[in-house]
């Protein structure tokens, strides 16, 4: 969903100042004295912080952008200092999840994608593979420049279902 900014006209999705404020707050968070960068109550409550907006930005459902949260907690837990074998822990864990959720998708157990997701993956893993002859898929509004400036052929959606699909492979 997009917020529009009265006045100006600008359109704005909520998921965009939710990354900076999650930014921020880690940020701040990791770099408290009180705060173990190694301990795992703090790196659960890192994790909470992370999930809350993943979670609600995963509902819209908008899974493109929320993924964004997780490198976004890695990216500063190894800054701040965490240990390989807790990355590498946390690394098998998320590995483990996506694989059970590839492998939920692929044999239909319990779907979560919708039909679209589905076509958009099959589309992104053809393109990513060199098969020709693909049908056209229609831009999304985030193809538009801003104030209606000239669409751009691949938009941040299509190019993060490619990173998924390199992900899951």
């Amino acid at each position: 969903s997009w917020l529009t900014i009265p006045g100006v006209g600008f359109r704005l999705q909520p998921a965009e100042p939710a990354k900076i404020a999650t930014i921020l707050l880690l940020a701040g968070m990791f770099a408290s004295p009180l705060f173990k960068v190694n301990n795992i109550l703090c790196l659960g409550l890192a994790g909470v912080v992370t999930l809350i907006p993943f979670l609600l930005i995963a509902r819209q459902p908008d899974f493109g952008s929320a993924v964004v949260f997780l490198p976004i907690l890695a990216g500063i837990a190894y800054a701040a200092g965490l240990r390989w074998r807790h990355i590498l822990t946390l690394g098998a864990i998320v590995l483990l999840i996506g694989g059970a959720a590839a492998l939920n998708e692929i044999y239909q157990y319990k779907p979560m994608l919708k039909q679209y997701q589905r076509k958009r993956i099959r589309i992104t893993a053809a393109i990513t593979s060199g098969r020709r002859g693909l049908p056209s898929v229609p831009e999304g509004s985030a193809a538009r420049g801003l104030a209606g400036g000239p669409r751009i052929r691949w938009d941040l959606s299509r190019i993060l279902s490619a990173i998924t699909i390199l992900f899951f492979r």
